[in-house]
C-alpha cells in the first residue's frame, strides 16, 4: 500500500532526511495539540484549510526552522489562518 511504501522510506531516511521528517512530525504534533477550542478543530476542514497547513509544513525542514514555525504565534497564526 501507499502507507507501506511511504513508512518504509521514513524508516531508512538518515541524516538532513531525517532532520526534517522528524521535524515535520513534531510540528504536525504540535499544530494538532494546538487546536484547542471547538472553533479551531471546526477550522480546520476541507481542501482550503489542508493547503494552508500544507504550506505551512513545507517550511519545516530542520530545529531552527521546526522552532519558528511552533512558537505560540506561529501556531495561533496558523489556526486562525487554517479557519478563514
Amino acid at each position: 500500500t501507499f502507507a507501506s511504501i511511504v513508512l518504509t522510506i521514513a524508516n531508512a531516511a538518515q541524516n538532513e532526511d531525517l532532520v526534517a521528517i522528524d521535524s515535520k512530525v513534531a510540528a504536525a504534533t504540535a499544530f494538532t495539540e494546538s487546536l484547542d477550542t471547538s472553533a479551531e478543530i471546526r477550522g480546520y476542514d476541507g481542501d482550503a484549510a489542508n493547503a494552508v497547513v500544507k504550506a505551512w509544513l513545507a517550511n519545516v525542514k530542520d530545529e531552527a526552522t521546526l522552532g519558528t514555525a511552533t512558537s505560540a504565534a506561529a501556531l495561533n497564526a496558523i489556526a486562525a489562518a487554517s479557519a478563514a
